[in-house]
């Protein structure tokens, strides 16, 4: 066995379920020990790198405080940023790190604590939004960790889509179509595809945030404690954010491993990484319903391990909503309902999103499982923004007969930057609708039904509907395939009228 070889030795997850409020950092600290404490021997003395994810919007120190926790001081310390696709990145950089030699071991880890600051600010009212999604909303758009703002010229913003919950249910109603579903039929059919996810969920009972088996019904019957939000999507089909949760994994080399009395057993092997961002949001995409940086990524991650996604034992998908899911089948060639399951984890919706850090934790239940199915091979992927950049990696429990390969994507960032659609700024007339909405509000209120067209040149635009009491009109309706009037309104929002 090559003694270079990358290998994840520990991993450690931890989530806070009670009424205490706790801070991000300590449960940092306590997932971390708890993953150099899962690889055993003295691999914490070898700490030469610890990487995190951001803890909050301003997070730039938290990488120096847990080097400080951890006894290691001089470690070289790094952050992230807040993007679902960044740990699979992150863990892929620590074993091209280790295999180089740059350095001896890596931690990766992640954390957040928003549930303790919703606990917080219920005990202070009239307390600023100190949750990861309040912070979102109100951060700075040119902090260094946030993407940069989008541009003007996209479908989503005109259409004021960009919310995750609206642009995400948006490129649900493209699936439905192709499908030939309702929004009704859609919703079952994602009660189907999601009751897999709760029970994986529930195989994580000190972890999980909603670690309880649900039928396909449950998911997706709507009722008072399960509303619509946007339509087809429920209320338990979404990312569940606020979270208290945190996860490490730790990476070395076999020969540093061995040396540092690490047990053979603790060892998994990354066999593959890729990378991959889209150069803009899906409205200016050729095809709504596929993401061409998802598709190169699982190509060349598989290619590089050698293997097909029918060699796949164990699966992880980014499942921040349905239509996440949905694109990275596709890009996989599997079925959505596939017998393998699509979650190690359970999903953000039922395992928790804690902002983006899922992937450290999709990574560390991978590793768990592939110590447990040491034959089978698994894959984890991540998505982050608005199914705009992405990364996945192959592990498995024996070392890869071609060795670690880190897939350089650069070539298909190139060309997708190259050939992507015009968005039509002030056009008026009639336009077929590509994808639509029905957004709900908490108090039950339809307050948009956004919608992307296309014009007969194959350009693009977004729209809201002219008429403000449209929205409940069109609650379980498609229009997806129908004919709208568009015309330029207010703030650079088109308007459109039903024909």
């Amino acid at each position: 066995m090559d003694p270079s070889s990358p290998v994840i030795v520990g991993v450690g997850q931890v989530a806070n379920r009670s009424d205490d409020v706790v801070d991000a950092l300590d449960l940092l600290e306590v997932a971390a020990r708890a993953a150099l404490g899962d690889a055993g021997g003295s691999l914490r003395g070898r700490l030469t790198s610890i990487v995190t994810q951001p803890i909050s919007i301003a997070d730039e120190d938290s990488a120096a405080l847990l080097a400080d926790r951890l006894d290691r001081p001089g470690a070289e310390v790094g952050i992230g940023r807040i993007n679902g696709a960044m740990p699979q990145k992150l863990v892929a950089a620590a074993c091209d790190a280790v295999r180089t030699g740059r350095h001896d071991a890596v931690l990766v880890a992640g954390a957040l604590a928003d549930a303790s600051a919703v606990r917080l600010a219920r005990s202070r009212p009239g307390a600023e939004d100190a949750t990861w999604t309040g912070q979102m909303r109100g951060g700075d758009g040119g902090d260094r960790r946030l993407p940069p703002p989008y541009q003007v010229a996209n479908a989503e913003v005109q259409a004021q889509s960009l919310l995750p919950a609206i642009s995400y249910a948006l490129l649900e109603s493209v699936f439905a179509a192709e499908a030939g579903r309702t929004p009704a039929e859609q919703r079952a059919w994602l009660g189907e595809v999601l009751a897999p996810f709760t029970r994986a969920a529930a195989r994580w009972p000190d972890v999980a945030w909603f670690p309880h088996e649900r039928s396909a019904a449950e998911i997706a019957e709507v009722r008072a404690d399960n509303r619509l939000v946007g339509e087809p999507y429920t209320k338990v089909m979404n990312a569940f954010p606020t979270v208290d949760q945190a996860a490490a994994v730790v990476v070395t080399t076999v020969g540093t491993a061995r040396d540092a009395g690490v047990p053979a057993d603790r060892m998994v092997f990354p066999w593959s990484a890729a990378a991959c961002d889209e150069a803009d949001l899906p409205s200016r995409r050729r095809r709504l319903a596929r993401s061409g940086a998802l598709d190169a990524v699982a190509e060349r991650a598989l290619g590089a391990a050698g293997i097909g996604a029918d060699d796949l034992g164990i699966i992880d998908i980014y499942s921040c909503f349905p239509s996440a899911v949905q694109y990275a089948t596709a890009a996989l060639g599997i079925d959505p309902l596939d017998a393998r399951g699509l979650s190690v984890t359970g999903g953000l919706p039922f395992f928790g999103g804690p902002g983006g850090n899922y992937g450290t934790h999709a990574i560390a239940c991978l590793v768990e499982r592939c110590r447990e199915q040491p034959d089978q091979l698994a894959w984890a992927s991540g998505l982050g923004g608005l199914v705009t950049s992405h990364a996945a990696g192959v592990y498995g429990g024996t070392p890869p007969p071609r060795g670690f390969r880190h897939v350089d994507c650069s070539d298909v960032e190139a060309s997708l930057r190259e050939d992507s659609v015009e968005i039509a700024l002030d056009r008026r007339g009639r336009a077929t609708v590509e994808a639509m909405t029905v957004f709900h509000d908490r108090d039950g209120t339809q307050s948009a039904a956004p919608v992307i067209v296309s014009w007969p040149d194959g350009s693009r635009s977004g729209a809201q509907p002219a008429d403000p009491e449209l929205a409940s009109e069109l609650v379980g309706r498609s229009l997806v395939g129908s004919e709208v009037r568009i015309a330029p309104g207010d703030e650079g929002t088109p308007r459109y009228e039903l024909l």
